[in-house]
């Protein structure tokens, strides 16, 4: 179901990342996704992160998000697009990813001018893979028979973003792997499938500006110490 595709989701996001922190920390081959586009995995280079971990810089658009699904009409069908309809569905959750990745676009305009090489590189390779999944979820949207959007010409951006734009922007993947949890529990079919994709290439570009604050990619939940549990007296691992 909905909760279990995004835990499972999210568990394995994170998996791939610790698998390929690993992998580059001993020399060995660094994994790559089963959902990235293979072409663009192909096109990728490693390089050291902040936290002393291993990511991938993209050098082409990964993982966009495909728009076949034979239960959609065509865009050219539409004759007049509908506002989704209220409530925790698969179409609020699409339109809510494609609001994000329209802010997010212009937040990487912005913070490449505040960086410098390879930084700024880095930012602006990262920025074409945000234009790619934007345009293609932008079409999902429209073969789905839902308003787009409105593109807006600038978007109020917090001061991290010309003050600290790596750890700016390393919130924003983080807030952007949120929405696409949640439309992976909200979707089926094609656009879960997008929204994985998505997911692993939030946590991925997410790496590149530093270490994540999020114990699991795309899951609101923190890992919490707590208090040592009591083992009761008398048990085979009790004390005395």
């Amino acid at each position: 179901d909905g909760a279990m595709a995004r835990l499972l989701a999210s568990v394995g996001s994170d998996q791939l990342m610790q698998a390929r922190a690993l992998a580059a920390a001993v020399g060995l081959p660094v994994p790559e996704s089963p959902v990235s586009d293979p072409t663009a995995a192909a096109g990728t280079s490693t390089t050291a992160t902040a936290a002393g971990t291993a990511a991938t810089t993209p050098t082409a658009a990964a993982a966009a998000p495909t728009t076949s699904d034979a239960t959609t009409p065509s865009a050219a069908s539409c004759s007049a697009p509908r506002p989704a309809a209220p409530g925790l569905t698969a179409d609020q959750g699409l339109t809510a990813v494609v609001s994000a990745e329209q802010k997010a676009v212009y937040a990487y305009q912005v913070s490449a001018t505040r960086l410098t090489d390879p930084a700024s590189s880095q930012a602006v390779a990262v920025l074409s893979t945000h234009e790619d999944r934007l345009a293609a979820l932008r079409d999902m949207l429209r073969r789905r028979c839902l308003q787009l959007p409105t593109l807006e010409p600038g978007y109020t951006l917090a001061a991290a973003f010309t003050q600290q734009p790596a750890t700016a922007l390393a919130g924003l993947e983080d807030q952007l792997g949120l929405l696409y949890g949640d439309l992976i529990a909200l979707s089926t079919g094609s656009v879960r499938s997008a929204a994985i994709a998505a997911l692993v290439q939030t946590a991925e570009h997410g790496l590149l500006w530093g270490p994540s604050g999020r114990p699991l990619p795309g899951l609101d939940v923190a890992l919490s110490s707590g208090p040592p549990v009591a083992v009761p007296s008398g048990s085979s691992g009790g004390t005395s």
